[in-house]
């Protein structure tokens, strides 16, 4: 974490210009990013609600209820697969920076992740308020949802820092990643507990980088219920360790990047 206090600065300037720039020209602006979630929600409400008429297990709550429930996994995967479908054009849509001797190309990754966290953070706002209108005052175990997805940045970094090095040497990642974010999707617990699937095929479905996170954030977020410290502790361990590896690879790999853009 050297690298982000010592160039904090620069990159508090780029995520200011990133964020900007992601909604320049549009009528609305910034006011997206709310919107958004907003009528994800209330998609959510009438197509499960009013159209399948679907519930959570045996959760005998409203409709509205079980719209945050899908909202508060969508919003955790989202932040995924927006952070690594920018990643392998990361570089190559940066090779300007490339060309400057001076300039820290390791920011980048971070200040592409950052970006993406904007939109989780209005999100959750957005959920805060809607959960004070359908059901009441949160648990108060919910403001420690930065410290439950903190693993999940680290992984995060890690995947930009590894695919966005793989991107400036094998083109066709930019395609393999939007084909294995689709398939994610699907296999996320995102409208479906992990407890439904068969215990045989659970340890699969764990292997998504996605699942446990979303697991861990649905159940403080909708019932203030906290991870074990033990378990958290050994993701946590193993996340940021999967962060200095693929920082290792970049390390290794960034003064090639010159001889191919």
């Amino acid at each position: 974490m050297s690298t982000f206090i010592k160039n904090r600065d620069l990159i508090s300037i780029l995520l200011t210009r990133e964020v900007a720039y992601k909604f320049k020209g549009s009528f609305l602006g910034v006011l997206w990013m709310v919107l958004t979630p907003i009528i994800l929600i209330v998609i959510f409400t009438f197509i499960f609600g009013e159209v399948f008429e679907i519930k959570w297990m045996d959760i005998p709550e409203s409709k509205e209820y079980f719209a945050l429930i899908l909202f508060s996994g969508l919003m955790v995967f989202n932040f995924f697969a927006e952070s690594i479908t920018k990643a392998p054009l990361l570089f190559i849509s940066n090779s300007n920076y490339i060309k400057k001797i001076l300039f820290p190309l390791e920011i980048l990754p971070i200040v592409s992740v950052l970006s993406s966290s904007v939109q989780l953070i209005i999100s959750f706002i957005v959920w805060i308020v809607f959960y004070l209108i359908i059901v009441g005052i949160p648990s108060i175990n919910v403001l420690l949802l930065p410290i439950i997805m903190l693993p999940y940045v680290f992984i995060l970094f890690g995947l930009t820092f590894l695919f966005s090095t793989l991107g400036v040497f094998i083109r066709d990642t930019n395609n393999i990643i939007s084909l294995i974010t689709t398939l994610l999707l699907f296999l996320s617990p995102i409208f479906y507990p992990i407890s439904v699937i068969p215990e045989e095929y659970q340890l699969y479905i764990y292997l998504n980088p996605v699942a446990y996170q979303i697991e861990l954030t649905r159940d403080l977020m909708m019932w203030g219920n906290t991870p074990n410290l033990v378990s958290f502790l050994i993701y946590f361990t193993l996340a940021y360790l999967f962060y200095l590896l693929t920082i290792k690879f970049f390390s290794k790999n960034k003064d090639r990047f010159i001889d191919v853009l």
